[in-house]
């Protein structure tokens, strides 16, 4: 049998002179085993090569970890190359710190370069994108999601522009508002919004200055708390499940529901059956109403 570089050495000139089918039916015998990144590389490239972009962005994806840690100028390019220009530029948001000046500007001017060259090829498109999302709450939530996937392929002016727009639609399902939000803090937006909280009031923010709950340094001390003082692995595994759903969706206010670790945790014990009882906070309970009402 010959070794993965020789049948390489068969595969790139097949690829190089565009007969894509005879090296993408060698390249899937070799992605049977397990995870090649040279494998997986080539066969993305093939798939944009022949404009099959979902599928690009399907097969990375499933990857996406290894190569944004391991390969994250190939990762961003074909995001970029995918139209997938909203990702593209919160990973390169993510990756700057890591990246010479020089290299963050050549991605950053190629990426803008091709939200340029789509906003002037694809005006219909970008109207369409922009209606769907602006009516997003007309959705069911499995629907939902589907439309903010497809809203990704907006450049990032117009994806802004719509977002805003649907943050304070009455209709929306919460857990999709903070999500929304949550794209606008990874594109460090710095324009005020009006975001409708889970009280159902109207708040004024500022997307930039605000932390996505798995970073947010209250958040990781619950966490902290959590592993050191439950010694049951699965029910510190269902707290940190409930406490994902309740952090975020109090997001950006998580500390008008608790102020401090130790009331989230006991907030959170409260609710399991399993361990002992607490007082709940009066707060939680109003929010847990609210999320009943959300999820009907």
């Amino acid at each position: 049998m010959k070794s993965k570089n020789n049948q390489f050495q068969e595969i790139d000139p097949l690829i190089e002179n565009g007969e894509t089918s005879r090296a993408m039916e060698l390249l899937e015998k070799l992605d049977r085993n397990d995870f090649n990144s040279e494998v997986v590389s080539r066969i993305v490239k093939i798939h944009l090569m022949n404009k099959q972009y979902q599928m690009a962005l399907k097969r990375i994806n499933e990857h996406s970890r290894w190569f944004s840690e391991n390969q994250p100028t190939f990762y961003i390019e074909t995001l970029i190359q995918a139209k997938s220009y909203v990702p593209a530029y919160q990973f390169l948001i993510s990756i700057q710190e890591n990246l010479k000046d020089s290299d963050y500007e050549a991605l950053k001017k190629l990426l803008f370069q091709e939200m340029d060259l789509f906003k002037r090829n694809s005006k219909q498109t970008i109207i369409e994108l922009k209606k769907s999302l602006y009516h997003i709450g007309n959705h069911n939530l499995i629907e939902q999601q589907r439309v903010l996937e497809q809203s990704f392929s907006l450049p990032i002016k117009e994806f802004e522009e719509a977002v805003k727009f649907a943050l304070v639609d009455p209709f929306l399902n919460q857990f999709m508002r903070v999500t929304l939000l949550e794209q606008l803090v990874s594109l460090q937006s710095a324009e005020k919004v009006q975001f409708m909280w889970i009280d159902h009031n109207q708040y004024e923010v500022i997307p930039s200055e605000l932390t996505i709950f798995n970073k947010d340094p209250l958040y990781r001390d619950i966490i902290h708390q959590l592993d050191n003082e439950i010694k049951n692995p699965s029910e510190v595994q269902q707290l940190k499940q409930s406490l994902e759903i309740y952090y975020r969706l109090s997001f950006p206010f998580e500390t008008k529901i608790n102020n401090s670790s130790t009331k989230w945790i006991e907030s959170l014990t409260s609710e399991n059956p399993d361990l002992q009882a607490r007082g709940r906070l009066r707060i939680l309970d109003e929010m847990l109403q609210d999320i009943s009402n959300i999820l009907k």
